[in-house]
């Protein structure tokens, strides 16, 4: 029971993943040329690693592979969240240099 349960999780983060790599993929699209063009790249990036991260752990549960695939899941998933970490930094310093240099009276 406990492993369906886990098949489930991994295909709705699979779905997830795709659904965010869509979105950022419009954003990118609208911003891009602008200020916020860079940071949306960095979310297409981090969904993408989100997704092989995803689509990898399903297909270790189906294969049952060794100890180096953790490890190697692990390498993926710490990679997207550095990049998670990095473009929420890059939205914010975007976000907030919008309202520089504009008049407030």
């Amino acid at each position: 029971m406990v492993y369906v349960w886990a098949v489930v999780f991994d295909v709705l983060t699979v779905v997830v993943s795709i659904s965010l790599l869509s979105l950022a993929l419009w954003l990118w699209k609208f911003f891009r040329g602008g200020i916020m063009a860079k940071p949306w790249k960095a979310v297409i990036a981090t969904s993408v690693f989100l997704l092989g991260s995803s689509a990898f752990c399903l297909a270790e549960m189906i294969v049952e592979a060794g100890e180096w695939t953790i490890t190697l899941h692990g390498a993926i998933d710490f990679v997207a969240i550095a990049l998670l970490t990095y473009a929420l930094y890059l939205i914010y310093r975007a976000w907030s240099s919008l309202g520089k240099g504009k008049s407030t009276g």
